[in-house]
């Protein structure tokens, strides 16, 4: 995916983006889905996110153009954010890690009551 321009607080949310192994499209981009002229759309979860830099007054109707939208304004909030994104699936895998070893200590314990589960 090639950047539409060399905004860093763009850059920053867009390498969380990648980081977190999100689906995602740059509105009104080639390959965009839906075009909203905001950011980013994250099309598995159909969450637009805008970054601004500082408020503008633009950003009242770039709000008005989707139900579902994330506004970062500032450095620290996007990365922020992006931090958060990118460390998402992280935590979903460490989740899923955790409670597969519950399941094999419960294994452990009991063996023959779970023969069929191994």
């Amino acid at each position: 995916m090639k950047p539409r321009k060399d905004d860093p607080m763009e850059k920053m949310l867009r390498d969380g983006l990648i980081a977190g192994d999100f689906a995602f499209t740059e509105d009104g981009k080639p390959g965009s889905e839906v075009n909203k002229a905001l950011d980013f759309h994250l099309s598995e979860e159909g969450v637009h996110i805008e970054v601004k830099q500082f408020h503008s007054d633009r950003i009242s109707k770039q709000m008005a153009r989707s139900d579902n939208i994330i506004a970062a304004q500032g450095a620290v909030a996007v990365k922020f954010l992006a931090d958060l994104l990118a460390n998402a699936r992280i935590a979903e895998e460490r989740d899923t890690a955790l409670r597969e070893v519950a399941r094999l200590k419960e294994l452990l314990r009991e063996p023959e009551r779970h023969e069929q589960d191994i």
